[in-house]
């Protein structure tokens, strides 16, 4: 038997084709239910855009502070930033250097404290936490190598530069680990004179 109610996952989809059609009531309707932990963030995504369409903006800021509370980083700082009252956005803007110094991932909190225009501390970050860069995220580590030398941060884009050079070398070693050496290749031995190559 087939259940007469979407699952969370259907319910997002048929959320996300009210939203195609920008009705935002629609769309609303079907994201009523908990959902799972598994779809959080894309129904946040959805929640979004519906309460943008219908226009309320407590509902809004709700959910831009539940994602960037899970997700902190430039992009989510800045959506809720751009919606806070003036006289909350320093406050939160402290909060935001002291949530980039702890962050889970050391590239998201240097992006946004050189965003928020605190180089040093960015600097800082990077050095002390270089271990945790993950190097396997190669165009993502060469922008922030781009972002610290324009800051003048030069030791911290020597840290970067050389998480990225680490990644590369399992790759490299891979390539070669299968080439022989000289003294590995197979060596063609001249026959004897008087005798032919076939035994």
């Amino acid at each position: 038997m087939h259940s007469p109610e979407p699952n969370a996952l259907q319910a997002n989809d048929i959320a996300a084709h009210y939203l195609s059609f920008d009705d935002g009531a629609g769309a609303l309707r079907w994201l009523s239910g908990p959902g799972t932990e598994n779809d959080r963030l894309e129904r946040l995504d959805l929640l979004d855009r519906a309460y943008e369409l219908v226009g309320d903006r407590n509902r809004l800021i709700e959910i831009r502070r539940e994602v960037y509370r899970r997700a902190p980083g430039v992009h989510s700082y800045r959506a809720l930033e751009e919606l806070l009252p003036i006289d909350e956005r320093s406050a939160f803007r402290l909060q935001a250097c002291e949530d980039a110094k702890t962050s889970q991932d050391v590239a998201s909190g240097a992006e946004l404290l050189f965003a928020l225009e605190e180089p040093g501390l960015a600097d800082r970050v990077i050095i002390e936490r270089c271990g945790e860069l993950d190097g396997r995220d190669y165009g993502r580590l060469a922008g922030l190598v781009k972002i610290a030398k324009a800051s003048g941060c030069l030791l911290a884009a020597e840290h970067d530069f050389r998480a990225r050079l680490t990644s590369l070398r399992p790759e490299r070693n891979r390539r070669h680990q299968h080439v022989p050496t000289p003294s590995q290749r197979p060596i063609r031995l001249r026959p004897m004179p008087g005798t032919s190559e076939r035994a």
